[in-house]
């Protein structure tokens, strides 16, 4: 990863959300890599086979500009607030209406 980094060959690093921040600013830097971090290093690394997974550097092209787009929905989709809890149902006639 770091290699692909360095050469120029990595487009998009894929980074753990459980990760440290202090390692993530010191890979990136100010190197301009786009970054996400979707995903915790374990499910992370179930995804290449691996018990877990920190960072992963994909090379630019389709598959990086669509882990983007994917990363970006499901940073939506776990920024948004749940939805109201159901009304627990009552077993019985209306109180207050006629018996």
């Amino acid at each position: 990863m770091r290699e692909w980094m360095q050469s120029g060959k990595a487009g998009l690093l894929v980074e753990a959300s459980d990760g440290s921040a202090n390692e993530r600013a010191r890979l990136v830097g100010n190197r301009g890599f786009a970054v996400v971090a979707p995903l915790p290093a374990e499910m992370l690394g179930g995804v290449f086979g691996r018990d877990h997974a920190v960072h992963v550097a994909i090379a630019p092209g389709q598959l990086a500009k669509a882990i983007q787009v994917e990363a970006a929905r499901l940073a939506g989709m776990s920024a948004a607030p749940p939805p109201p809890a159901a009304a627990p149902r009552r077993k019985g006639p209306p109180k207050g209406g006629p018996d």
